[in-house]
């Protein structure tokens, strides 16, 4: 692990809760009251470096020079350069700076705003390059720096086609905001068969266009990660009218959260595609057994179903473990 750079994603999400008088609770853009929990993680690892409980209508630019600060102080001593990989939701100059003030490294989805458009619209038509690991998709470079954002600083963008009646007629479709909007408009009025989606990047990386947009496309690691902190560790919840209480219920998710794979590390089943924490749980925790003692040890003694099952190989390598110092 401390051989690869390490990736930092933050990301925030959105707990909806019930009842008007709780603490940090905001209104959100979708018209739901939240509170909004952020996860900053080490992407490789799984694990949850730093994190903050704000309001559902909080943004969380200003603080998140903050977040980076702390997760790359964060991260173990001897790991390389690290990369710090956001949503447009924290498209800032502020972030960018202070990812490079921290010795990190950046790239950060733009907000598609009128100047970003205008320059994917300018990218020839001859720059388009296919992207990795993505049928259909295209890459290339865009003529575009944010103003005052850190020298070598470039847009990298991904676009991919998509027909006209795969276009969802929601407005809130969080699709519908990849496309250009006088070109949606005619896809949805049927003018058009098809429509291209732009997913804009801003970054400092060096390296080939292509091998940087299929990084960040890996971003979807962060949200099984908030997944499994809702689904798996009842962060879905923020039972408190008070705004601490549900910050200890907050991070308690976040440490269930390490905690699990943490466990899948030392037990050998640590890989890309980590168990969720129901699965984990039926797996490996609640397990039918018996502990006894027997000739001044403790033997657990499984049921029956459970004897060729993961927990047999997890407790052996566990039991192997080395036992702390001291």
């Amino acid at each position: 692990m401390l051989g690869k750079r390490p990736t930092i994603d933050v990301d925030p999400t959105d707990v909806e809760v019930y009842g008007t008088q709780k603490e940090r609770i905001g209104w959100t853009y979708a018209g739901v009251r939240a509170g909004r929990p952020v996860l900053v993680t080490w992407a490789e690892a799984g694990v949850v470096l730093t994190g903050e409980l704000l309001a559902g209508d909080q943004d969380p630019r200003p603080t998140a020079p903050n977040w980076i600060r702390q997760a790359v102080a964060a991260l173990p001593k001897g790991t390389k350069r690290p990369r710090v990989r956001c949503d447009s939701g924290l498209f800032s100059g502020d972030v960018a700076w202070a990812a490079v003030g921290a010795d990190a490294d950046f790239a950060i989805a733009a907000a598609r705003n009128a100047a970003v458009r205008r320059a994917i619209q300018l990218i020839p038509n001859d720059a388009w390059r296919p992207a990795t690991g993505m049928r259909g998709a295209e890459v290339a470079v865009a003529d575009y720096v944010p103003e005052g954002w850190p020298q070598g600083t470039r847009m990298i963008v991904r676009l991919v086609r998509i027909e006209a009646d795969e276009i969802s007629q929601d407005p809130r479709s969080q699709r519908r905001r990849t496309f250009d909007p006088a070109q949606l408009q005619l896809a949805l009025e049927g003018a058009v068969s098809h429509a291209y989606a732009y997913s804009p990047i801003v970054t400092n990386l060096k390296g080939p266009a292509q091998a940087i947009e299929a990084w960040f496309r890996e971003r979807a690691q962060i949200e099984e990660r908030i997944k499994d902190t809702k689904l798996g560790m009842a962060l879905r919840h923020l039972p408190s009218g008070f705004a601490v209480a549900n910050q200890v219920w907050m991070w308690a998710a976040f440490l269930a959260l390490t905690l699990s794979v943490t466990l899948q590390a030392l037990t050998g089943n640590d890989h890309r595609h980590r168990a969720h924490g129901k699965r984990l749980r039926r797996e490996l925790i609640v397990v039918p057994a018996r502990v006894v003692r027997h000739a001044r040890r403790l033997v657990v003694r499984l049921a029956p179903a459970q004897q060729d099952g993961p927990f047999v190989s997890a407790y052996q390598l566990l039991r192997a473990l080395p036992a702390p110092a001291g």
